[in-house]
């Protein structure tokens, strides 16, 4: 499965190496390099720089083939996601997001 997790504290990190231990596809997108400290060395998924509701941010995080997108910080970024969750014309894991 593709997934792409939007923020890299303790929870989206931890989400994510252990979503890469089962063997998953994961991308963390998080706006501080910092933030992907937290995924030990042994994570082997992708990560990028940049915010969570930047399309071409995005995009390039590969959200048109992924199949869950999940929203893990504490800003309103989650509620956006929430909110765009209905709409057509955002790519399918938009559309059908979780937010933790």
């Amino acid at each position: 499965m593709n997934v792409i997790i939007m923020g890299c504290g303790r929870v989206g990190a931890r989400l994510a190496v252990e979503l890469d231990k089962q063997g998953h596809r994961v991308t963390v997108i998080d706006r501080l390099t910092s933030s992907f400290e937290r995924l030990g060395k042994g994570y082997g998924g992708n990560t990028v720089i940049g915010t969570g509701i930047d399309e071409d941010v995005l995009r390039s995080s590969g959200i048109d083939s992924t199949d869950i997108f999940i929203a893990t910080t504490n800003t309103g970024q989650s509620q956006y996601h929430g909110r765009a969750g209905g709409q057509d014309d955002l790519p399918r894991a938009t559309r059908d997001c979780a937010t933790v």
